[in-house]
């Protein structure tokens, strides 16, 4: 009959404690040379240590001391593939069951571990390694995982690679890559750019960095640059320069192609239901957020909920400080901004209510929201897009002005700054980048619009864009296949369920198929 005893902790604990003396004793027995029946050696560096303590943890050592290879009985083993401070530091491991990794030991420690089959002290190396993650190092250990066989940390620092891709390409690091692992990076579906002309900025800064070597290595590169999502003045700029690519068929063909989408906005939406890589935006992985908002007539919420599309399921995260409802959501750099809106506080007389110009932002590895910098203004029902990391705040209403004026936020700096105002005073509206311009489409003036306005970040000028064919407030917008959607929404005198579709192109909207029932965002 099998008897079953329970260990007690004073005896778990009796165990450690016998288990680091003895640890201890066989160390201070290697670092006296006392009973060691073997000296490794890497580089120039020669170290004593007992077969036993290194058959126990490594299934390397094992092999070579209780098999049949030469090395079995040998006093003396020189170790190739490690160096000096790999070997000492792995026998270090061996007899004291841990180490300290760091900058300067862990491109020695990681092949040794690997080598010697110590897993524990791999796995060490490569949290180690992903926790030193930046721009500016990243692809060194990106190649470095990867010549070593560490697939985990090879996967994780490629996504990184690809979330902070807008300042990886401007490294050192970059320019010294290969055009294979140029075209890897470029051509992912997830991505993460603003837009199409970082891309293009990003082979350029690599041509550039050797152009006499590098200048046949476009006609490589120029597949995983998605040239019909750049605007045809880009487009035909970047062709005018480079000549020489009309002269390959493969490159013909793509340019040809891209032409082609650009000019037909039918064809485009055709080629990218067949899922054609060259029509698709980049999609990085992207989580939907819900943020505060109304509860009933008068009621605000302070409630912050995620819903993350790989599971299906909604998160809630730390609450703002304090209950809006129609303020303005938008992200940069990972984070989440909500800016301005309606206020409502209890106080003894009643509920108070007031436009805000705060912000704040939520930061999603610690999930702690931050105070930033306010806006100039005071804005509800306005508008906020991302362009180049940088975020602008257009129109909206203060409780007595609907206002027409647009500021940007540097968030490096911390800084509000009034740019170009808009023609119109809009509120209730959306604002979308198409094209590398910032579109403000309808809203509510007064009177309600039908107007489209588009802002150009470069020469910082407002243009006029074909207006929509019906006046709309809150309804729904965006981008998708190099065209602008407007969804439903509310005209002044009903509900809309008319969905209307823009080509910056042709300049013109099209009515399309409306959604099914008719209603406001």
């Amino acid at each position: 009959m099998e008897v079953k005893r329970e260990v007690s902790d004073e005896s778990l604990a009796e165990m450690s404690v016998y288990s680091q003396q003895l640890l201890y004793g066989l160390n201070e027995l290697r670092q006296r040379q006392l009973l060691c029946d073997v000296v490794l050696i890497a580089d120039d560096a020669k170290v004593a240590a007992h077969r036993v303590v290194l058959a126990g943890c490594s299934p390397y050592f094992r092999a070579m001391f209780t098999g049949s290879l030469v090395e079995k009985d040998k006093p003396e083993i020189e170790l190739q593939s490690v160096d000096s401070i790999g070997l000492r530091t792995i026998v270090e491991y061996a007899y004291r069951g841990s180490v300290v990794i760091s900058q300067h030991n862990v491109q020695s420690v990681l092949p040794a571990a690997n080598l010697f089959q110590l897993t524990p002290l791999l796995r060490n190396c490569c949290r180690f390694l992903q926790s030193q993650l930046h721009p500016s190092n990243c692809l060194g250990i990106w190649k470095f995982a990867e010549t070593h066989s560490c697939f985990d940390l090879y996967n994780k620092v490629f996504s990184f690679i690809l979330q902070h891709f807008t300042k990886v390409m401007r490294t050192e690091e970059f320019k010294d890559l290969t055009v294979e692992e140029v075209c890897e990076v470029l051509c992912q579906d997830n991505l993460s750019v603003s837009s199409e002309r970082c891309v293009l900025e990003a082979v350029d800064l690599w041509l550039q960095a050797d152009l006499p070597s590098r200048r046949d290595s476009l006609k490589n590169l120029l597949p995983c640059i998605r040239l019909s999502q750049l605007p045809l003045t880009v487009l035909n700029k970047f062709l005018d320069s480079h000549q020489h690519l009309i002269e390959d068929s493969i490159c013909r063909k793509l340019i040809e192609e891209a032409l082609g989408d650009k000019l037909d906005a039918e064809r485009r939406l055709k080629r990218s239901k067949a899922d054609c890589s060259s029509c698709r935006a980049r999609c990085p992985s992207k989580a939907l957020c819900a943020v505060g908002g109304k509860c009933g007539l008068f009621a605000s919420l302070d409630s912050v909920e995620i819903y993350c599309a790989l599971n299906r399921s909604w998160t809630e995260i730390t609450p703002l400080s304090t209950c809006r409802n129609e303020c303005a959501v938008t992200s940069v750099s990972s984070r989440l901004y909500v800016l301005g809106g309606i206020i409502c506080e209890n106080r003894e007389n009643g509920t108070y209510r007031y436009h805000d110009n705060r912000v704040e932002y939520w930061d999603p590895e610690s999930n702690v929201w931050h105070e930033k910098s306010p806006m100039i203004h005071r804005r509800s029902a306005f508008a906020v897009v991302t362009f180049q990391e940088n975020l602008y705040a257009l129109g909206g209403y203060d409780g007595q002005v609907y206002h027409r004026s647009v500021e940007r936020y540097c968030w490096q700096s911390d800084e509000w700054t009034p740019v170009t105002a808009m023609q119109q005073c809009r509120s209730c509206f959306s604002a979308c980048i198409l094209e590398g311009f910032i579109y403000v489409i309808g809203g509510y003036g007064p009177p309600c619009l039908n107007s489209v306005e588009k802002y150009d970040p470069v020469s910082k000028e407002w243009g006029n864009g074909d207006p929509m064919v019906e006046k709309r407030i809150n309804y729904g917008a965006g981008v998708a296949c190099g065209c602008l959607f407007v969804v439903g929404g509310h005209n002044g005198c009903s509900n809309l369920s008319s969905v209307e579709r823009y080509d910056p192109v042709g300049d013109q909207w099209t009515n399309v198929t409306g959604i099914d029932r008719q209603g406001q965002d």
